[in-house]
């Protein structure tokens, strides 16, 4: 015999539930045990089961119907097109279209495509998912948004969770971001000399350790980490707490500033942006200097921006006042 299938009560007090979506088709061959549909209280949203064998036919409520507890929203029969006659009654209307009296010729799947091609769009903004959807989506980390981005009809339900899922590779845009550009002129180029006089005096080789000590005291922190490029090679540096350059090592740690100097080329300015981490760029007009510190404002706000870049600027104009 068939099978009535009607909207469930799930609360002592609830007298309706709006029913989500099917997540079988009219027409489908239904198990009992399979999760038939979705339905939504003021609670909760939950899937329910089919209760007998059977084909899903007869289905008098849609998704997004408000339907009374109790009353018949479709039935499980012996056949796929069991005649009109067994429909299931009911003392209110359906509210959704009836199923045409000619079975389709076309596979459930299709008749599905169709329906969804033709919803209405959402305001602009405004997405339109199922409860649990959202809350799953809001647990994962996942942007509904992307599902109308990439084109995907809405209302979005669980059946779309997977598609959402699989955006995820694709790359995203990433957010703009504020940048700044703050320029330094130096008169001289003091650290040239400096450089020269600590490896001859104090046996203190490696000008890109000194150049990063003196980058990482302008920072004014504790202990930190600065990386020097020089002609497109990197290396990256230790600076201590106590700013002894004599204590400068190199490191294999992530830095959290880059010293680019450009000495030695054409280049006399940039204007590059903000990139991974801060950035001081050195270039050289004649015997003078031009320092460019570049950053975004998450990096680095205003005030330390100008601290940092003045204080660099100072030790690379006479480094000799500025030992530690």
């Amino acid at each position: 015999m068939p099978h009535e299938v009607t909207m469930p009560q799930l609360g002592m007090t609830q007298d309706t539930g709006r029913l989500v979506q099917w997540l079988k088709q009219a027409g489908e061959k239904i198990t009992r045990g399979d999760l038939l549909f979705e339905v939504e209280t003021d609670k909760a949203t939950m899937e329910i089961e089919a209760q007998a064998d059977g084909f899903l036919t007869h289905v008098t409520a849609g998704e997004g119907d408000e339907v009374p507890v109790g009353k018949v929203i479709a039935r499980i029969s012996e056949t796929a097109d069991a005649p009109d006659d067994d429909t299931p009654r009911s003392h209110e209307p359906a509210r959704a279209v009836p199923e045409p009296a000619i079975p389709p010729a076309s596979p459930p799947a299709t008749e599905t495509t169709s329906k969804a091609s033709i919803e209405p769009p959402s305001a602009p903004g405004r997405i339109l998912a199922s409860p649990k959807l959202r809350r799953i989506a809001r647990e994962e980390g996942l942007d509904l948004a992307r599902l109308a981005r990439a084109g995907h009809p809405q209302p979005y339900h669980m059946r779309d969770l997977e598609t959402l899922r699989s955006l995820l590779p694709e790359a995203a845009s990433p957010a703009p971001s504020a940048s700044m550009r703050l320029r330094a002129a130096c008169p001289q180029d003091g650290f040239a000399e400096f450089a020269r006089w600590a490896a001859d005096a104090q046996g203190l080789a490696d000008a890109d350790a000194l150049l990063a000590g003196l980058a990482g005291a302008s920072l004014g922190h504790g202990e930190t980490v600065v990386a020097v490029e020089r002609f497109g090679a990197m290396r990256a540096y230790r600076v201590p707490r106590a700013r002894r350059l004599s204590a400068v090592t190199a490191s294999d740690d992530a830095p959290v500033l880059r010293v680019r100097d450009l000495r030695g080329t054409a280049i006399e300015t940039v204007a590059i942006g903000a990139e991974a981490l801060p950035v001081l760029t050195i270039t050289q007009r004649g015997s003078a200097l031009e320092i460019i510190l570049e950053c975004s404002a998450g990096q680095m706000d205003g005030p330390a921006a100008i601290a940092l870049l003045d204080a660099f600027a100072s030790r690379m104009r006479e480094p000799l006042r500025h030992l530690f």
